[in-house]
């Protein structure tokens, strides 16, 4: 079904630019290097669609295997002032060093003469954007974006006759309500409150969940204004009573997840297998799910914004940059408004993410997807570079989960723990 979805798409995509182009004033040919996906990937997703709508605009795509895989600035710099692309794909992670070396255009000026408008853009994948770059200017464009949701099943929360959750819950409140159901139906079945399975131990998975909470919260493990290790706050404080208790009350559960394939990692339906089989009332999900949409046809699912603060999950798929190094700057904005307009971004919607535009699939699936980007976007995201020195992190979760574990094994308290984990870091960092 998909796949037809797609076809049908894509023929009404190629016969509006055949119209598109008869109005277009005749322009130089010219051809743009682009560098950041493999050829093949590259056209199928993008490149293909808008040569056949823009005959006077080649596309040379550099080999992807050239690409430095270091990551470094010095040899992102070599490879950008040896092949010299005029578009940049990029990912979370060599965004923001190219920003900061320079070696990228800012959009604005461009969005500025443009008939396209960034208001049609979700606001927080626009913030994430700017987050990322580290200025507040934009420097790139994605057309899909992967985020998270609260999903809810709506035959049990009326089953159980449980209040609906709402768009801007705490995650205390969502534990609140996931323990007003029962452990077991009455005929003995497993039930979930709330949904989170991991195949780690539980001291593992609750300081992560930590961790990702606050980063809801924007709370930081340094302070800003004498550089010192703070992670015994009264909002670091809340969130781990909040986690270990909800723990305790056996809201959070240790249960490992089903594996259902041989891939090595984790599927989007290994996740959310619980809540697909009508066990789970309540479960944060990212984008990915939407893969499994014909299963969520079956249920009775709503959607409502992930509990905190901000949104933590929002991250930008593909984003396309103009280089500093471009010829041909002004061809390449052409470029970059035919991936991100609305007759192209609803093919989009087949890599985890969805697209920038969404009524059609608002309306195909019956759910309001808003709750996916409404929330504004966290100041570091969890794919984000958050400024931490290097190693602290891993070292976080290392003693993080340890004093987790005298928690629940021990009965230390939760002050000392916390005490005793920032002792342990600021004598490291």
């Amino acid at each position: 079904m998909m796949k037809r979805i797609i076809i049908t798409l894509m023929v009404f995509v190629l016969c509006a630019g055949v119209v598109g182009c008869q109005s277009r004033e005749v322009q130089e040919p010219v051809t743009l290097k682009v560098a950041g996906l493999d050829h093949n990937r590259f056209m199928e997703r993008y490149g293909n669609t808008f040569t056949l709508e823009n005959r006077n605009i080649a596309l040379d795509v550099i080999p992807y295997e050239l690409i430095p895989e270091s990551g470094s600035t010095e040899d992102l710099m070599r490879f950008m002032t040896e092949y010299q692309p005029d578009i940049f794909i990029l990912g979370t992670t060599n965004f923001r060093p190219a920003v900061e070396t320079g070696l990228l255009l800012a959009l604005d000026t461009f969005l500025d003469k443009s008939e396209f408008t960034a208001g049609s853009y979700p606001e927080s994948l626009l913030q994430r954007l700017r987050n990322d770059s580290g200025q507040d200017q934009l420097f790139g464009l994605s057309p899909f974006y992967l985020s998270s949701a609260l999903l809810y099943n709506k035959r049990l929360f009326d089953e159980y006759r449980v209040d609906y959750p709402t768009d801007g819950m705490s995650w205390k409140d969502v534990f609140a309500l996931a323990g007003k159901f029962p452990s077991h139906d009455e005929a003995g079945n497993r039930i979930y409150g709330y949904y989170q399975p991991e195949n780690r131990p539980i001291e593992e998975k609750l300081i992560r969940m930590i961790y990702y909470a606050g980063l809801g919260e924007d709370l930081s493990f340094i302070d800003p204004l004498n550089g010192e290790v703070t992670m015994h706050t009264s909002s670091w404080l809340h969130l781990w009573e909040t986690f270990i208790h909800a723990y305790q009350d056996g809201i959070i559960s240790d249960e490992q997840m089903e594996k259902l394939s041989d891939f090595p990692g984790i599927t989007p339906q290994e996740r959310v297998q619980a809540f697909l089989e009508g066990k789970a009332a309540m479960v944060v999900s990212e984008t990915s799910i939407f893969e499994l949409a014909d299963k969520l046809k079956e249920l009775e699912i709503q959607a409502v914004e992930a509990p905190g603060t901000y949104q933590t999950r929002m991250q930008a798929g593909d984003t396309f940059a103009i280089t500093s190094l471009s010829k041909h700057p002004e061809r390449a904005w052409e470029f970059i408004e035919f991936v991100n307009s609305e007759k192209a971004g609803l093919y989009h919607m087949i890599w985890g993410g969805l697209p920038i535009y969404s009524p059609q699939l608002e309306r195909q699936w019956g759910l309001d997807l808003s709750a996916f980007h409404e929330k504004e976007a966290s100041l570091y995201g969890i794919y984000s570079d958050n400024g931490l020195p290097d190693g602290f992190l891993r070292r976080y979760f290392e003693v993080g989960a340890g004093e987790v574990a005298l928690i629940l094994n021990e009965g230390k308290s939760i002050e000392r723990a916390l005490d005793d984990l920032q002792a342990v870091i600021s004598s490291e960092y």
